[in-house]
């Protein structure tokens, strides 16, 4: 998955593709369940966690530094958050354009309907769909 996000044009025609979308979304699916299991197991507070935005992933910045803190993460979770960023970042940018597409729309909605996911939600609906 790495060297095919290091290409956006192979990226997104892999996500339009009838196989390359399944796998693009079981990898993604699996890179949240790992971040998912380590925020909740470093959770403090009432409210389940959200994950930080793809964006601010990418950017280095962890929304203040709460319990997803760079250093608390084993190799496995900065893995995962990693490749989240990676895969999540393109279909942000390519939101509009994979919502439209027969294939292309399962990626959206692998980010839309997933609370755990909202900020990146929210990118979506504010900047592509609303």
């Amino acid at each position: 998955m790495r060297n095919l996000s290091k290409s956006p044009a192979a990226l997104k025609q892999a996500m339009e593709s009838k196989y390359g979308c399944r796998a693009i979304q079981a990898a993604l699916e699996q890179a949240i369940t790992i971040c998912f299991e380590h925020l909740i197991g470093n959770k403090n507070g009432p409210n389940p966690p959200k994950m930080p935005s793809a964006l601010d992933i990418r950017r280095g910045s962890n929304s203040g530094g709460g319990p997803h803190h760079q250093k608390r993460r084993t190799p496995t979770v900065a893995a995962a958050f990693e490749l989240y960023s990676l895969l999540v970042c393109p279909i942000l940018r390519e939101a509009k354009s994979l919502s439209d597409h027969e294939f292309g729309n399962y990626m959206v909605q692998a980010i839309i309907k997933n609370d755990f996911l909202a900020n990146d939600r929210r990118h979506i609906i504010k900047g592509h769909l609303a």
